[in-house]
């Protein structure tokens, strides 16, 4: 009796560890089919969006920019992601349009200028210079180095003049552009309305064109020039950076060069001891000329300034209704900081009775935006400070404006 009942537990307990280690297994077994099922949709997921950028021919939308410069699928750094969509988007065009808002967006996500400057050219209505034909293989760009001289003077102008040295292969002949953009160092752009060192898009930039006469051709100091006024800057300490690549004269990129870090120190202006004495002479305007292939209007402004050498300034010419309402523009080439419509013109007086005889301005009367129909329109011209405050009031000019 005994030995049956110590038989019995001993089978029992044999039972039990086999009911125990089938539910591990079980549960192991489970678990591993769990995370397969896991990893294969997080990796499915984090492929997709480089997926549908290449599987795809149509022009790719803002979300697939997005989340293919977001993913972390494929192990790409952002420099290589950037260059992957840049490719796509050269080839197959975009849907939207890059305003102010949608570049900020696009930044933040990582995207490179070159890669926004790509995304302009091939958005809806954009009509680039093509690139030129090239034959045989891509250009190819050995950096050497960029180093920057500050506080330098070109043509009375204070600013920096920023220094590369690089080798191009197979560019014989084709004309580009050095170009180097500015901005902060957490990313947000300098914005200018000098059309001279902008952007398409407003971004404070300067260039200088480049076409290799031999192959390779070497370029130990090939140099640009930024006047510091352009970072319109209120006086302080400013970590700013550079980004300096090479692109083709539609903008398309070539290569990307380097970024350079620097500290800008904008000391507050100069103010005369003495009483600035503006004598204004007259405002006259041209009508119907045509500028960069935009037609407008062409404003002139005649007037001596005394008691202000070496004292930076600005002309600044506003539209508005006669009835004093302000025209606006999204157009940062041609408007305010507030969003007027506005034209500037720097001044830097080099005597003490300085003549102004002709200081033109010109503006596109698409900026206007104004409805179809007759308006009654006028000038309304300033000297201010480059922070904005008012030196004088000069003139009033009254005009009829008609929207066809």
């Amino acid at each position: 009796m005994l030995v049956s009942i110590r038989n019995f537990l001993v089978c029992k307990k044999i039972i039990d560890n086999q009911r125990s280690l089938i539910k591990t297994v079980n549960f192991r077994f489970t678990f591993l089919k769990s995370a397969v099922v896991v990893t294969f949709l997080s990796l499915l997921a984090l492929s997709f969006s480089m997926q549908t950028v290449t599987a795809q021919t149509d022009p790719l939308t803002l979300a697939e920019v997005l989340t293919a410069l977001q993913s972390k699928s494929g192990g790409l750094t952002l420099v290589q992601k950037n260059a992957f969509i840049l490719k796509r988007v050269q080839e197959r065009g975009v849907t939207f349009r890059v305003t102010a808002e949608l570049e900020k967006e696009l930044r933040t996500a990582g995207a490179t200028t070159a890669l926004i400057t790509a995304i302009r050219l091939k958005s809806p209505g954009a009509n680039p210079t093509p690139t030129p034909i090239r034959t045989g293989t891509a250009p190819t760009v050995k950096f050497d180095r960029i180093w920057v001289d500050s506080n330098v003077t070109e043509d009375d102008v204070k600013g920096m003049r920023i220094h590369t040295a690089f080798t191009v292969s197979n560019m014989l002949n084709t004309s580009g552009y050095l170009a180097v953009y500015f901005e902060k160092k957490n990313g947000d752009l300098l914005k200018t309305t000098n059309t001279k060192y902008s952007t398409k898009g407003g971004q404070v930039a300067a260039f200088r064109q480049i076409t290799p006469a031999y192959n390779p051709a070497t370029y130990s100091d090939f140099s640009v020039f930024i006047p510091y006024k352009e970072f319109n800057l209120p006086p302080g300490d400013y970590d700013l950076k550079l980004d300096a690549d090479l692109i083709y004269e539609n903008g398309d990129m070539i290569q990307h060069l380097d970024f350079y870090e620097f500290v800008f120190k904008n000391p507050k202006p100069v103010q005369s001891t003495s009483t600035a004495i503006i004598t204004f002479d007259r405002m006259w305007v041209d009508y119907d000329v045509t500028e960069n292939r935009k037609t407008g209007m062409r404003v002139h402004v005649k007037m001596n300034v005394k008691n202000m050498v070496g004292v930076e300034s600005y002309i600044a010419v506003y539209f508005e209704k006669q009835n004093g309402e302000k025209l606006y523009s999204d157009n940062d080439a041609y408007r305010s900081k507030g969003g007027q419509t506005a034209v500037y013109k720097s001044l830097n007086p080099p005597y003490a009775s300085s003549d102004y005889n002709d200081v033109v301005f010109f503006i596109p009367y698409e900026e206007f935006n104004l409805p179809k129909g007759t308006h009654d329109l006028k000038v309304h011209a300033d000297l201010i400070y480059p922070a904005g405050e008012l030196i004088q009031h000069l003139s009033y000019y009254p005009f009829r404006y008609t929207k066809k």
